[in-house]
């Protein structure tokens, strides 16, 4: 079922696209010659500003998560868009008579909008900055008030004509007290400046929320010695893109924080509730049991041994050593010949053990080994091998048996459930040691797994080694 939120912003935009493919129309009508080149440049602009516009909301809507912060927002972007369309309106229809009514409106509306572009601004800065404190009541107070002036200024004018008036033609006349327009949007500039700085932690959320604080003075000032051309509402959509782009990058970094923490305590629950301890002490007084053939008794002494090693290692939040790493899986492949007996060879070449790995990833690459590589083949070996090169530390695991890919291992979880497909192993070397990983065909038959692992800049670097 889809939120009510979302209908009412789905029909949002709807009406936004359609206002946004009017626009495009005013502007081809310019083929036969209606318009100036200035008229022109003001109405691509405005045309541009509006498009991107909306699909800034439909990515909005595209998220599951709205909160009070992402409606001011989302506030910002309609107001924005309704300010380039105001602008759209001038390049059109400024000097058309008939449309003198149409100029007036947009002439109150613009600077109405850009007002409450910065009210809502602060409202987003002053949310984001965490709980609300006195000092944050008082920036929000100071903005109101600088608000409601801009406003009154606008509602007297109606009466006076002292800041502008349009005239039967269509035609815009300043009055003599038109820099009054700029005072609200300045003064809020101000006030928010020194707001964002007191406010908000973080030194990059300072300057993106900066850049949004600034846009209405940079427009200004190009406005005023350069430019012919309006571009504070353009620039202010530019603003709102370097926002939403700053905040959506930190927000995908604190939700994989949040699921890597999530995920940690599920491990820490799965712990408590399988009581290692009272594991071990079972399995040690059935290897004890009077009767038990000595086989039996090491089969459920290795067993005892991995599962202490599972258990340790979903303790551990960050990489282990290789040499515990390489005791884990000798472990595993002990446990394995038991069914395989010795069809099953092992094979170690290990020049470098202290490395750092993901906890568990040369277990599941065997495991992989074994389920899609000998298995097929009916048995065969799993080589293991380790050594410096150049810049790197390089491990390898492989095997002689049938040769896979690496899209069963993506495709099949069934064999490791919640657990390692190769891309999570590639994705937690990258992020634990700064590694990678690639599988080969392997000469002589079956696959190679190579990892590459960046020696720490303080390990001095060792003559290469190469692999046999």
């Amino acid at each position: 079922m889809i939120p009510v939120w979302k209908k009412y912003g789905i029909g949002m935009v709807m009406l936004l696209g359609l206002l946004f493919i009017y626009s495009i129309y005013l502007l081809t009508i310019n083929r036969l010659g209606d318009f100036d080149t200035l008229a022109v440049t003001k109405m691509a602009l405005a045309v541009c500003g509006m498009g991107l516009c909306v699909m800034l909301i439909l990515t909005f809507l595209l998220d599951t998560k709205i909160d009070l912060g992402a409606i001011f927002f989302l506030v910002m972007i309609i107001a924005d868009f309704f300010a380039l369309m105001t602008n759209l309106i001038d390049a059109s229809f400024i000097g058309s008579s008939s449309y003198a009514w149409l100029i007036t409106i947009s002439q109150y509306a613009n600077p109405a909008l850009i007002y409450s572009i910065m009210l809502f601004s602060w409202m987003y800065i002053a949310y984001i900055s965490g709980p609300r404190g006195r000092m944050s009541m008082r920036f929000d107070a100071i903005i109101s008030v600088i608000f409601a002036f801009g406003m009154a200024l606008l509602f007297v004018n109606i009466f006076t004509g002292y800041l502008f008036t349009v005239t039967k033609d269509a035609l815009l006349v300043y009055g003599p007290l038109k820099w009054l327009l700029m005072v609200p949007t300045v003064s809020m500039v101000v006030v928010g400046i020194f707001g964002t700085y007191a406010l908000v932690r973080g030194k990059r959320k300072k300057l993106a929320l900066a850049v949004l604080i600034m846009a209405p003075v940079t427009s200004m000032l190009l406005d005023l010695y350069f430019s012919p051309v309006g571009t504070t509402n353009e620039i202010f959509c530019l603003a709102l893109l370097i926002i939403y782009g700053n905040f959506y990058v930190g927000r995908s970094q604190e939700l994989i924080l949040k699921e890597a923490e999530l995920m940690e305590q599920r491990a820490k629950i799965l712990i408590s509730q399988i009581q290692p301890h009272f594991l071990y002490n079972s399995l040690t007084s059935i290897m004890n049991i009077k009767g038990n053939p000595p086989a039996t008794r090491e089969a459920i002494s290795e067993f005892g041994l991995y599962l202490r090693g599972n258990m340790d290692s979903l303790k551990k939040s960050g990489p282990v050593m290789l040499r515990d790493e390489l005791d884990h899986v000798e472990t595993f492949i002990i446990l394995q010949k038991l069914e395989w007996g010795d069809k099953l060879g092992y094979k170690l070449d290990i020049k470098v053990k202290d490395i750092l790995v993901p906890a568990q990833t040369l277990q599941i690459l065997v495991a992989y080994c074994i389920d899609y590589g000998l298995k097929p083949s009916d048995g065969g070996t799993i080589y293991v091998n380790s050594w410096i090169a150049g810049s790197n530390y390089v491990i390898t695991v492989g095997h002689d048996g049938k040769r896979f890919d690496t899209s069963a291992l993506d495709q099949d979880d069934s064999t490791y459930p919640g657990e390692m497909t190769f891309n999570r192993i590639s994705n937690r070397l990258a992020d634990l040691v700064g590694g990678k990983i690639e599988m080969f065909r392997r000469d002589g038959g079956g696959n190679l797994f190579r990892i590459l692992i960046p020696i720490p800049r303080k390990t001095h670097t060792r003559p290469s080694y190469q692999e046999r």
